[in-house]
């Protein structure tokens, strides 16, 4: 059973690893196959000890060593400077490490230019290892990957006038389709795995998978992964590159290994150093060089897996991987006595969505007919909160208070949009922007919400990020957040007891995180309810003193959803209590449903109630439940139809509802 291991073991094993102790383990030996590529770990180390030292670094030091302070912790990055800069350490990188690194003194810091020098004898070294390899999309065809490969790159021929072309607009998706165990590792009973994935592309486009525990898997087990497991969906206009890997399973806590799959994405979305025309040639020193930390970087975080591999198509090679054999293609990953496995991916290419938002209220126990939004053109399910603003524009209305409708999504490009309602009309959207005047993109759907009279965002990019926005200019104010809770998840964002609140789905089980932005602690766990074989992206809303979550239930075989269901906590977490009897069963499907809490029957005995909106795809059509504190008071209230997401919000009486 693998472990995560402590910074004490982590200084242990860099020591082995200097000091050469180490090199017959499978860590060790492939530091040792090809320093060259080893340039990161290297340049990281070399930052490191100028870091403890007070020294300023270079901008390719200084990412490093944040990134590995962030996954780390700075204790453990300043204990692994001093161990670099001892005698003993920078006798023994010699062996490891370029003459780059080793004969440059710590005076002297280490650049993107020095490595983007580097890259044509990085080729030169790896290029004819047996673990590295460069081939073809035909040489793929004809099944020359042993399977013992840790980095395949795959080139194609220019696609630009042949039956390949693909439109530029397009993004490229990889997914994973199914695996096979070719051979059951030698330990006794069944075998359990996990699958577990990063990858990006040259424009920045980044995502994490994190599969649910696979058990019973013997040799010529096949299982799927059902249709939205991908290695890579986004834009990417040169390449993609991402790191796959299969676990034992270990029932612990996935947050350690997310944060370090966040921060491999990131390290692929940074790898292209070398820009130009030239860039391909050496592509495969790009991959094997950011290959080589990540490997790195996994070797300091868990004790052993069954297997991983990097891999890197180049988009002229994806266009052609899409139009051959169904897209399809396979991956062999060799544990030896871990056990064998055969992945099987499919790679397609398609439009970005976007599409213009509709908008409808409630009134009359109905729906108005939806009303879509031209220049709210959205790529992503939009998110809506209601924030309390004071109009004091005109000397009539001075100090008077208003309630007004904020909106935020992403647009084809990525960029985060904020619009706002003012009772008639929908204000042109704004470009959110950092302090730095930058536009603002996220990889997955923005969450909009408010803290003590302020409006905030939480989005992912290449961490997941959290910012207070000023909602006239649509500028980020004072410091952004970083964090990995909730990577890569859609989540429902709602203040609780002060405090502003994720709630999120971890490998079928319910989390529930804080925040407070007056404080530098960042995103904390408050909870994980693990009674629950959830999946997907929950609806959450504070009503009576409790937090309800509309979850999506996983069916008992399988990885979709079967309905959804409803459990309740006390504000602290505690006292939970599942909702048999609330079971929305018209929600099927994976489009999630969006909560808001309103007021139903405002001219006869109004009480506050839960609204929820979803898709039922049997009937076609947007539906509606309400529910108290007793249960679901039914209702459906039909209505046009939604293919991609939904967001409800209570502003000024009325009850909102925006879908794409």
């Amino acid at each position: 059973m693998s472990t995560f291991l402590t910074p004490d073991e982590r200084v242990a094993r860099l020591r082995e690893q200097l000091s050469g102790t180490g090199a017959g383990s499978r860590e060790g030996r492939r530091l040792r196959q090809s320093p060259a590529a080893n340039v990161l770990i290297g340049t990281l180390l070399h930052g490191a000890a100028r870091r403890e030292q007070g020294l300023e670094l270079t901008p390719l030091e200084k990412r490093l060593t944040d990134q590995f302070a962030f996954l780390f912790g700075q204790e453990t990055l300043a204990e692994f400077g001093r161990v670099y800069a001892e005698p003993a350490s920078r006798a023994g990188a010699d062996s490891l490490f370029p003459p780059l690194i080793t004969r440059r003194s710590l005076r002297e810091g280490v650049g993107v230019e020095d490595v983007r020098a580097l890259l044509p004898a990085i080729d030169a070294e790896v290029a004819d290892l047996p673990t590295v390899r460069r081939v073809t999309v035909e040489d793929l065809g004809r099944g020359v990957l042993t399977g013992e490969e840790n980095v395949v790159v795959v080139t194609g021929a220019p696609v630009k006038g042949t039956e390949f072309e693909v439109d530029d607009v397009y993004e490229a998706r990889v997914r994973f389709v199914k695996f096979r165990c070719d051979r059951e590792s030698g330990e006794e009973g069944r075998d359990e795995i996990y699958w577990m994935s990063a990858a990006a592309g040259d424009t920045k486009a980044q995502i994490v998978v994190l599969s649910p525990e696979y058990g019973g898997i013997s040799t010529g087990t096949v299982r799927d992964f059902g249709t939205d497991a991908y290695l890579f969906k986004g834009a990417a206009e040169k390449f993609m590159a991402g790191n796959i890997q299969v676990w034992e399973a270990d029932h612990s806590s996935p947050n350690e290994v997310r944060q370090v799959l966040a921060d491999i994405a990131r390290t692929f979305a940074e790898a292209a150093l070398e820009e130009g025309p030239t860039w391909e040639a050496v592509f495969l020193a790009l991959v094997a060089a950011a290959s080589a930390l990540v490997n790195w970087i996994m070797s300091l975080n868990k004790d052993d897996f069954v297997a991983e591999k990097t891999v890197a198509y180049t988009r002229a090679a994806l266009a052609r991987m899409a139009a051959t054999n169904g897209g399809r293609s396979d991956l062999v990953f060799d544990g030896g006595g871990g056990g064998k496995h055969t992945l099987t991916i499919e790679v397609s290419f398609g439009p970005v969505i976007a599409t213009g938002l509709s908008h409808s209220i409630f009134y009359n126990d109905t729906w108005s007919t939806p009303v879509k939004i031209p220049h709210l053109v959205s790529a992503s399910r939009p998110s809506m909160t209601t924030l309390r603003e004071r109009l004091d524009s005109d000397v009539e209305i001075k100090d008077k208070w208003v309630d007004t409708l904020y909106v935020a999504y992403k647009d084809s490009s990525h960029i985060i949009q904020l619009t706002h309602y003012d009772g008639e009309h929908w204000a042109k959207p704004l470009a959110v922007r950092d302090d730095a005047g930058a536009v603002v993109r996220a990889n997955s759907t923005v969450n909009i919400g408010t803290h003590n009279g302020q409006l905030f965002l939480t989005w992912v990019s290449s961490y997941r990020f959290t910012a207070r926005i000023d909602p006239r200019t649509a500028r980020l104010v004072g410091p952004v957040r970083e964090g990995y809770v909730g990577y890569s998840q859609e989540c429902a964002f709602i203040t609780v007891n002060g405090a502003m609140t994720m709630v999120w789905i971890d490998n079928r089980w319910i989390r529930i995180s804080h925040m407070n932005p007056d404080n530098t602690q960042g995103w904390y766990d408050l909870v994980t309810y693990r009674e629950v074989n959830a999946l997907g992206s929950p609806a959450a809303v504070v009503f009576k003193g409790r937090i309800w979550v509309f979850y999506p239930d996983r069916v008992p075989d399988g990885n979709a959803p079967n309905s959804y269901k409803v459990v309740s906590c006390s504000l602290a977490g505690t006292d939970w209590r599942p909702q048999q009897d609330h079971i929305v069963r018209d929600h099927r499907g994976t489009m999630p449903p969006h909560g808001a809490v309103a007021a139903y029957g405002v001219h006869d005995f109004p009480r506050e109630r839960i609204f929820l909106s979803g898709h039922s795809p049997q009937a076609g059509y947007l539906s509606t439940h309400f529910f108290d504190e007793n249960g679901s008071l039914g209702y459906d209230a039909p209505r046009g139809s939604a293919l991609h997401g939904i967001a409800l919000a209570w502003n000024a009486g009325t009850l909102h509802r925006l879908h794409w």
